[in-house]
């Protein structure tokens, strides 16, 4: 004989297979939501990374800057700086260019 179904265990299974599909959807939801807030917290953390680096490239370059400060208050330093950047003289000095080496430096 044939198999008899009841109209009540079709609508059982009709719901037993919506409540999956609901609970599948939910989960893949949540898991897409965990995905992109991992994304979001591995690009802020190297953007963290690259801040504190710079941080540290500025601190390194505030400090160069602070001892050209200290050694402009030096008298020698600032002399020395207006014979060679300046081309300044004493009084009395006779300046000498060596032409030579002008001409090999032009030719490199």
């Amino acid at each position: 004989m044939g198999k008899v179904y009841s109209i009540k265990s079709r609508k059982s299974k009709k719901r037993f297979k919506l409540r999956h599909l609901l609970a599948s959807i939910f989960v893949l939801y949540i898991v897409c939501i965990l995905v992109s807030q991992q994304i979001a917290i591995k690009e802020a953390s190297r953007k963290e990374e690259d801040i504190k680096s710079r941080i540290e490239q500025l601190k390194e370059e505030n400090e160069s800057i602070k001892t050209e400060l200290e050694r402009t208050k030096d008298e020698e330093y600032i002399e020395k700086l207006a014979r060679e950047k300046l081309g300044m003289i004493k009084p009395g000095e006779i300046m000498f260019i060596d032409v030579n080496y002008k001409m090999q430096n032009m030719d490199n």
